[in-house]
């Protein structure tokens, strides 16, 4: 999360000063992240560029396809852009916007949860394909994974869960609880088929972390 965030430098000695899509780093913000899978997957994960446009400006999700055995997927997600729109005199293309938990938590977690995978992947391949994504211009009103969602529907690829994990780093009031969104109400269909999700997913936490 401190590398996302310019809190810490990069790999390559470079810091993170925003990732916001009009600032320069965006795209270092990108690149990173595909080296980052990769090396997370230790050749298990493919990672792709999704290229789309928004406000003139050329710019891309990242996708890392850890493969199962059959070609559904569940996606674990989380968005890499950035912003400080709320500060006074924010100018998108020079001044910092961290966002260390808007999404730099997201990212960590992504990323975290593809190493993991990975790893248990070496003793057995999962049935369901797992990809782990990371949306950009989402700050911008979903444009990312707007345009990744039309691309995953005109391919006809089934898809069986996601997982978007959004603002997962911090909560000042105790307890120091998390969120589970069950889908949306707009959706009937959708919040039923969420709602074991979400029942597996805090039972699972309970059991990882009892405290």
């Amino acid at each position: 999360m401190q590398r996302y965030c310019g809190a810490t430098a990069l790999e390559n000695g470079l810091t993170i000063k925003s990732r916001h899509v009009s600032h320069p780093h965006n795209r270092l913000a990108v690149e990173a992240l595909a080296s980052e899978l990769r090396t997370a997957g230790e050749g298990r994960i493919e990672v792709t560029f999704h290229k789309f446009t928004h406000r003139g400006r050329e710019l891309f999700n990242v996708e890392g396809l850890l493969r199962g055995s059959e070609d559904e997927r569940v996606l674990v997600t989380a968005h890499l852009d950035s912003t400080a729109a709320n500060s006074p005199g924010f100018d998108e293309a020079i001044d910092a916007a961290p966002g260390a938990d808007d999404d730099a938590s997201g990212i960590a977690a992504v990323v975290a949860i593809a190493r993991s995978i990975a790893q248990a992947a070496k003793a057995r391949t999962p049935r369901r394909s797992v990809a782990f994504v990371l949306f950009n211009a989402e700050e911008e009103g979903l444009v990312g994974s707007k345009a990744y969602a039309r691309m995953v529907r005109a391919s006809g690829v089934p898809v069986a869960g996601i997982f978007q994990m959004d603002m997962i780093g911090y909560n000042k009031n105790v307890p120091r609880s998390w969120e589970l969104h069950c889908a949306s109400a707009l959706s009937p269909t959708a919040e039923a088929r969420s709602s074991p999700l979400c029942a597996l997913v805090g039972d699972l936490a309970r059991k990882v972390s009892p405290q």
